[in-house]
């Protein structure tokens, strides 16, 4: 019957499976040809044109594998960079320690914290991103209020805002050797979580004090850092210092770092970055009855910022 009677039974890759093609002719008219051997030279090159290799390897075991390279990745950087980090930590604030000394407004000091900051955030590495700064005056000085996702919420900061700024820190990181002094000489905060009435009188002094050095002082409202990545409740400290101390307070929302280091993880992962600046809360004629309100307004901004800004990074990636 002739050369189209012939059939050849082939394979076609199908995002659903493999599909077979029946009746179709073994020879190709234009070319001589077997059609067979035609559409598999076809695929083949479609694959090398597209970069793809000619082994088809199952999604979901290229996601594993991907998985598992990231794991790798992530484990060498934290095991090689972290200690090193530490190292270079305690050098550097042996040095803040001498330069305290002579002068703790040197401006050496910011250049250390910026540079210590720096090389943090190089460990993942981290991507930042840095949103609103149309409305941050360099020259004044804020309580800087943000939500607290991961341990690299505060070299974040550092690097994201156009003014020297310092943090309001635990108490027992002051008895750190080296480092504690190093810190307290730069320019942190120190407090102590049972503070009674002449704590907050001494606290409000320690935060007029860091102003005076040329410091913005960095609060984080939730009081520690999120095990679930929501967000928790925001204690009223940073609106009661504000009003006490006669400052607005800029509020910033940081969104990836809990991705970076997960909670319960000693790994720690590449990552993207945004500080989003907010307009700053103008304070003036405010008072202590104003307190409780302040907080639960700025719980809804960041909050509300917060979620949009992970639906955005969600739908990107």
């Amino acid at each position: 019957m002739g050369a189209y009677k012939a059939v050849d039974r082939v394979e076609l890759e199908h995002p659903h499976g493999r599909q077979h093609l029946a009746e179709v002719p073994d020879v190709d008219p234009a070319t001589g040809a077997r059609l067979g051997e035609t559409l598999r030279a076809e695929r083949k090159a479609s694959r090398l044109v597209s970069g793809q290799s000619p082994h088809v390897v199952p999604l979901g075991a290229t996601a594993t594998l991907l998985r598992m390279l990231r794991t790798l990745r992530a484990a060498l950087r934290t095991a090689v960079l972290t200690p090193l980090f530490l190292i270079h930590t305690m050098r550097i604030s042996a040095k803040v320690n001498r330069i305290g000394k002579r002068d703790r407004s040197s401006p050496q000091i910011e250049a250390i914290a910026q540079e210590w900051a720096r090389r943090f955030i190089q460990i993942p590495p981290i991507t930042l991103t840095v949103e609103g700064l149309e409305h941050v005056d360099p020259g004044a000085r804020y309580i800087v209020v943000s939500n607290h996702r991961s341990n690299f919420d505060i070299p974040v900061a550092v690097r994201a805002l156009p003014f020297p700024t310092r943090f309001i820190s635990k108490q027992e990181v002051s008895k750190i050797p080296i480092f504690g002094k190093a810190a307290v000489t730069a320019g942190v905060v120190m407090i102590d979580r049972e503070t009674s009435r002449a704590g907050h009188q001494a606290l409000n002094r320690a935060v007029v004090e860091s102003f005076e050095l040329g410091y913005s002082i960095l609060l984080f409202a939730e009081g520690t850092r999120s095990r679930t990545g929501e967000m928790g409740r925001f204690h009223r400290g940073a609106a009661r210092i504000a009003i006490a101390t006669g400052t607005d307070i800029l509020p910033i929302v940081i969104a990836g770092t809990f991705d970076v280091s997960p909670p319960g993880s000693v790994l720690i992962y590449p990552g993207q970055v945004t500080v989003r600046i907010l307009p700053p809360v103008d304070l003036t004629g405010a008072t202590k009855q104003d307190v409780a309100s302040i907080t639960d307004d700025l719980r809804l901004r960041i909050g509300s910022t917060f979620q949009d800004m992970t639906a955005s990074q969600q739908h990107q990636s």
